[in-house]
């Protein structure tokens, strides 16, 4: 993943990309609200949630499908490249938190 290496050889903080992944995320939850087809919306949103909930490793997914939702192929991508470098920073803590 070129995007997290770039980040890591700039030193890019975990803080940073948790950051970057809410400025993203609260603008999409804003333009879904805005559509025409919120209920639709708001079905695939529950069903997401109610599926996630039994699995709470996999809150993210429910991230990911806000922005996916609004239709714009640039946000998502940006925002799986933040969800990864996200999961990978938890994944390393949960092994070794002293790093």
């Amino acid at each position: 993943m070129y995007a997290g290496l770039v980040l890591q050889h700039r030193n890019t903080t975990v803080a940073d990309v948790l950051a970057a992944r809410v400025f993203l995320e609260a603008p999409a939850a804003r333009l879904l609200a805005e559509k025409r087809s919120r209920v639709k919306i708001v079905e695939r949103l529950q069903k997401q949630l109610d599926a996630t909930s039994l699995d709470p490793d996999r809150f993210d997914d429910f991230n990911l499908l806000v922005v996916e939702l609004t239709g714009n192929q640039t946000l998502s991508l940006v925002a799986s490249i933040l969800e990864g470098i996200a999961r990978a920073a938890a994944l390393r803590y949960s092994t070794d938190p002293d790093t």
